[in-house]
């Protein structure tokens, strides 16, 4: 069994119970403060004066990234007006290549998003503006959004989980290779961990979407279930290919916890 350490915490609430942003310039670190002037650089020269804003969100820019398995998180919004001039594969090829810099990350998250996506009041990416994200270029739209509250109306993990974990079980017994198995493998079960605490996060009375905490969040909740959620968070860190294992875990508890979330939802 790997040794899960806890790493992430739960964002802080102000006075009136609202998710405070905890990202900041200055809790950005070596080697992760190297990304930044990178990263602004090749939004701005991909799409030039069509960038509204650039963000980072994540573990990064709240001083919790770790060497080795934290991502490094980006997107940009583009103006009004300007959604036609994205370049899919011109920013997978960015992707690519900031991830080539930076030997530290397994991953530099680089995409764009058009205004649209952010100027809905339900949107999620309006809420990971206002929670989760640090401005590092352009006009702060977290500025313009309103506070939120732990609850229902935020459980955006949750919401998706009955087809997300629908989509996982037409896929993944068509993957061959030991890394599509491993990586589908990772991806539902960072959603599950997820999700479960999507399901208590209003009587917990917080907000996170780190893997550690999300599963403290989870067993206070349902301590029955602590062994089961554990061994999702495991692979969640430590993914497998065994197919035979995970196809009997997602057909057991991954079932069950999508029952009590539809209940919750309802």
């Amino acid at each position: 069994m790997t040794l899960i350490k806890p790493y992430g915490a739960f964002f802080k609430n102000d006075v009136q119970g609202q998710i405070m942003n905890m990202t900041h310039h200055d809790l950005i670190h070596p080697p992760w403060s190297k990304v930044l002037s990178v990263i602004e650089t090749a939004y701005l020269e991909m799409y030039q004066n069509h960038i509204h804003s650039i963000y980072l969100r994540g573990s990064v820019p709240r001083g919790l990234a770790v060497e080795g398995v934290s991502d490094v998180d980006s997107f940009a919004i583009l103006k009004p007006g300007s959604e036609s001039i994205k370049d899919i594969q011109a920013e997978n090829r960015a992707e690519k290549e900031l991830g080539q810099q930076f030997p530290f990350t397994p991953r530099v998250e680089f995409y764009t998003l058009p205004y649209i996506k952010v100027d809905s009041p339900s949107s999620v990416q309006r809420f990971i503006i206002k929670v989760n994200s640090l401005c590092i270029w352009g006009h702060n739209l977290c500025e313009d959004i309103s506070p939120y509250k732990p609850g229902k109306a935020i459980a955006f993990f949750a919401q998706h989980y009955a087809n997300q974990l629908a989509q996982f079980q037409q896929q993944f017994l068509t993957f061959i290779s030991t890394a599509q198995l491993e990586a589908s493998c990772a991806w539902i079960m960072k959603r599950t961990v997820r999700s479960g605490f999507d399901l208590v996060m209003e009587q917990f009375g917080k907000y996170t979407r780190d893997l550690y905490p999300c599963y403290q969040g989870f067993i206070e909740q349902y301590p029955k279930q602590k062994t089961q959620m554990y061994q999702a968070l495991e692979w969640a860190i430590t993914p497998i290919s065994d197919v035979n294992a995970i196809t009997a875990f997602v057909e057991t508890f991954c079932v069950w916890l999508r029952d009590q979330i539809e209940a919750y939802l309802d």
